[in-house]
């Protein structure tokens, strides 16, 4: 007589990232980073006080335009939502990328001949 064993396994819940498919305000080309007078002011802070160029109002008397910060823009469905509506990839420039060396881009450096 043989025995039958069935074997219970415990299901592992999987991870569940909300928000995880849409689009992060940091890499949209609109996105302003916070500026502080560090070490003076707090440190910088993005994700609390960074802002869009796309929403603002400008001062009548100073012309200064105060833009609102991108977490507000993405709360309001009237202005870019939680969807990210205006949300624009950056492009990314080769001045952007600062001090690397061109043999990772896979360009020939600076004393590079041919031959």
């Amino acid at each position: 007589m043989h025995k039958t064993y069935i074997r219970l396994c415990k299901k592992i819940p999987s991870l569940i990232i909300i928000n995880s498919k849409l689009p992060s305000c940091i890499n949209c080309q609109f996105f302003i980073k916070d500026k502080t007078n560090y070490p003076y002011d707090d440190l910088p802070n993005d994700k609390e006080n960074g802002k869009c160029k796309l929403y603002g109002e400008k001062h009548i008397v100073t012309g200064e335009i105060e833009y609102l910060h991108a977490l507000y823009c993405r709360k309001d469905s009237q202005l870019c939502g939680k969807n990210g509506t205006n949300y624009t990839e950056k492009e990314i420039s080769i001045q952007s990328l600062g001090n690397i060396s061109p043999i990772y881009c896979g360009l020939p450096g600076p004393n590079h001949t041919d031959g």
